[in-house]
């Protein structure tokens, strides 16, 4: 199973304006052919405005019908899943951001603690521990900007593990499509560089010390726990079952080059358009579009993420505009 995610806006929590978009989009092998169709469709009907200068459809310049086309696809094919976070800079100061980094290398140390109770203590785990934590705590070696977007990102990777748990249970998509997976993130140099590499070692760490050792199958314990292809990704650590992320990523995280990747230029569209739409360039209801690809359950049923980096107990300046609250609503039928 291949999960492509891109990103639309910068991430600059300065520009209070602004609003950034992360969305990823979960395409199993079984129905890949689709994506092919959807875009031979649209590459007929898009004008040379709506490309970049290397002949690549945008997001960002699609006019509102052929955007509504592209949603409209989406709706009529929910084997599509979607994974989305919207990050409005107003939610998050920088100061917010510093007790969040703070909060991560504390969560780094901890994992390190806990490592050092056991019998075997590998230097290069200790060095690993040691060397993310140094990486979050120095704002030299990752800015806010990339810091928001790597924890932005592990959230979608989250979302969309989550989504996959129960959207795809039926046995229509067991034998192909939990074999592996692939998280494939639009590479925006032609070689990987300093950020690439902090992301893709950084995401790991996150998910690690934040997801892995929790209980990974709250959501699908009435589907059936010992009958679920995930299972095959569990570790038992001291009588705890968590999931075994090693086993799960394998060499499953990498950057490419969008026009290489159908999937990235989808992604793109999708996140392109719902930055659109929040920034009202875009009419807003063309999102219900897309409402129940985009669903997902976290104490209640809900189409989007809304992230803060705001810590629990700080009061946070987020407000819950009446068009976040119309976005994070969830479809009016259970999407699973």
């Amino acid at each position: 199973m291949k999960i492509y995610i891109d990103e639309s806006g910068d991430f600059n929590v300065e520009k209070s304006e602004y609003v950034s978009v992360i969305a990823g989009v979960i395409i199993p092998e079984n129905k890949a052919y689709k994506l092919d169709a959807l875009f031979n469709k649209l590459k007929r009907k898009v004008s040379l405005k709506e490309k970049d200068d290397n002949g690549e459809i945008k997001g960002s310049l699609l006019n509102p019908h052929n955007l509504k086309f592209v949603f409209e696809f989406l709706a009529k094919n929910l084997d599509f899943q979607i994974a989305l976070v919207i990050f409005d800079h107003k939610s998050t100061t920088a100061k917010h951001i510093l007790e969040h980094r703070m909060g991560q290398a504390e969560r780094f140390q901890k994992g390190k603690d806990y490592y050092l109770t056991g019998p075997v203590k590998a230097k290069a785990v200790l060095d690993f521990f040691d060397e993310k934590k140094r990486w979050v705590e120095r704002r030299d070696l990752i800015s806010d900007v990339l810091y928001i977007q790597l924890a932005l990102q592990v959230q979608i990777i989250e979302q969309a593990l989550k989504k996959i748990f129960v959207h795809y249970y039926d046995d229509c998509y067991r034998r192909l499509c939990f074999e592996k997976f692939t998280f494939i993130i639009d590479r925006k140099n032609k070689k990987i560089k300093k950020p690439e590499k902090y992301i893709s070692e950084l995401i790991y760490g996150f998910l690690e010390t934040q997801w892995s050792s929790k209980e990974p199958y709250i959501m699908i314990d009435k589907l059936g726990k010992n009958e679920h292809p995930m299972t095959k990704f569990d570790v038992n650590k001291d009588g705890k079952i968590g999931t075994d992320l090693k086993k799960l990523f394998g060499e499953g995280l990498k950057f490419e080059d969008s026009k290489n990747h159908k999937g990235l230029q989808l992604a793109d569209i999708i996140a392109s358009g719902v930055r659109r739409i929040v920034l009202g360039e875009i009419d807003r209801n063309i999102f219900n579009l897309i409402r129940k690809n985009s669903a997902f359950f976290e104490r209640k049923w809900r189409a989007v993420t809304l992230a803060t980096f705001c810590l629990k107990g700080n009061k946070c300046p987020k407000e819950r505009t009446e068009l976040y609250k119309f976005l994070e609503k969830s479809p009016e039928e259970n999407p699973v």
